[in-house]
């Protein structure tokens, strides 16, 4: 186990100083948190009380992903109420400033064409800035630090985009979550080229949420729930999660019955980090588990 007593676990990056942060979601006693992980596994909070809110009752959102430039910690947040929500931040001496508000550029730049609602998720570092994916807009931005922020790839069929990674070849995968109400098979894998071009590379997913490439370029592909149930109440299905190995385009299960699974990474020794209740799970019960890529899959 690399992390525990964690609360809804969303986006990991590793500092300079060897250590993994975590972006957390949070609940309404915290609001959305980032902690850093100490050597000896012990949890410390770098900040806590960022925006957070409840999305349909069921869902906490709140701090989404966190990365790096330099020292300097970035945290990207989630749709919520306050200032802060929708935003790219920057920590310095231990408080949250607004470096981009994305809430303002969805309004401004609209880039899919529908209705101006913006829910950032995950983020890669760009040069001097980083590529978000807002899952609410339907677009992959380029963020700058200066505050410039442009349109990398405007998806106006709806897909709900959440994962993101760079492939071996440096362009960019994200994972389509697939649109509303979710249904088993439309979520899909996308490589995105500098010119926003896209190019399917997996379909046939079921809520696709994470993508990461292990160090011999294979794909890996984390899957939050094998469905969602509407009646009697609102319920993505517990422990139905999968963690799937593509290799030739061919998907494999590695493990399955994952308990909402929200983020993949890859360490520095090579191995994957998956973050485990991310959603919808008791305060306190997230945790980051390593597992080794050699794993041997199933068929899918």
């Amino acid at each position: 186990m690399v992390a525990r007593d964690v609360t809804h676990p969303r986006g990991m990056a590793f500092g300079r100083d060897g250590r993994l942060y975590i972006a957390e979601a949070g609940n309404d006693q915290i609001g959305g948190r980032i902690s850093r992980i100490e050597r000896d596994g012990q949890r410390t909070t770098v900040v806590a009380g960022l925006p957070h809110s409840i999305n349909a009752g069921v869902e906490d959102v709140g701090a989404a992903a966190v990365a790096f430039v330099g020292d300097d910690l970035y945290p990207l947040t989630s749709e919520a109420d306050g200032e802060l929500a929708s935003s790219l931040l920057r920590i310095r001496g231990g408080r949250p400033e607004k470096t981009i508000d994305l809430l303002a550029y969805e309004a401004r730049a609209n880039p899919d064409g529908l209705g101006v609602e913006s829910n950032p998720f995950a983020m890669v570092a760009d040069g001097d800035g980083f590529i978000v994916v807002d899952a609410a807009a339907n677009a992959l931005v380029r963020t700058r630090l200066d505050g410039r922020v442009e349109t990398v790839a405007a998806l106006n069929d709806n897909p709900v985009p959440t994962g993101l990674a760079r492939g071996p070849d440096g362009a960019l995968h994200v994972a389509l979550f697939g649109g509303w109400p979710h249904d088993a098979g439309r979520g899909r894998v996308e490589r995105i080229d500098e010119a926003g071009g896209r190019t399917g590379v997996l379909a046939g997913l079921t809520m696709p949420i994470g993508v990461a490439f292990d160090r011999s370029g294979v794909m890996h592909v984390l899957e939050f729930s094998s469905g969602l149930d509407l009646h009697p109440r609102l319920q993505f299905r517990p422990d139905s999660g999968r963690l799937l190995r593509v290799i030739q385009g061919r998907p494999a299960i590695v493990a399955d019955g994952l308990p909402y699974p929200t983020a993949l990474t890859v360490d520095a020794d090579g191995a994957l980090l998956i973050a485990y209740h991310g959603a919808m799970s008791a305060p306190g019960s997230g945790v980051v588990l390593r597992r080794w890529p050699c794993s041997q899959p199933r068929s899918k």
